[in-house]
């Protein structure tokens, strides 16, 4: 979340014509509504926002979150990919991971 909050930048969570709301609350409410079940009028009325004001933060929080994908997923190649496959089958068993060929 501290990584979040420090590659993040606030300015890119301005919806429309409101003003922006903060990054932390922006975070909190994305967390909170991936990990819950609950209807965006029930998160509006616990983040303090409407229903369409929720779902415009989740939306821009996990677009943002999506942009920086690159940065962080990285598939391994070659050599690195042999071994975390050895690794993997060091700590599962061998073939206990589909063959990557």
């Amino acid at each position: 979340m501290q990584e979040l909050l420090i590659v993040l930048k606030p300015d890119n969570f301005e919806c429309g014509r409101r003003p922006p709301y903060p990054l932390l609350d922006s975070l909190l409410l994305t967390i909170w509504s991936l990990a819950t079940q609950e209807s965006f009028r029930e998160i509006g009325s616990r983040f303090n926002v409407s229903e369409g004001h929720a779902y415009r933060i989740l939306l821009k929080c996990c677009t943002q979150i999506t942009h920086l994908k690159d940065d962080y997923i990285v598939w391994p190649r070659g050599q690195q990919t042999e071994r975390h496959l050895q690794e993997f089958n060091t700590l599962r068993g061998e073939h206990s991971f589909p063959s990557m060929s």
